[in-house]
């Protein structure tokens, strides 16, 4: 049997340019409220996420 492994990723958009001081902020402040297991991996952000006409995020063009 195959095991199969899924690894979270979050993808956000920071307000200011400098993201990678955000995204350790954001990363410790979710292991501290999360459990081990639900916490992401990764975290990106891009420099501007895609919304479709109705002003949501167009979820499959996140990458």
């Amino acid at each position: 049997m195959e095991a199969v492994q899924e690894i979270l990723r979050a993808i956000c958009e920071c307000a200011q340019p400098d993201s990678s001081r955000h995204e350790a902020k954001l990363k410790s402040r979710v292991k501290d409220r999360l459990a081990r297991y639900k916490y992401p991996r990764t975290i990106a952000s891009p420099p501007a996420l895609r919304k479709t006409a109705t002003g949501k995020f167009n979820v499959f063009k996140l990458g």
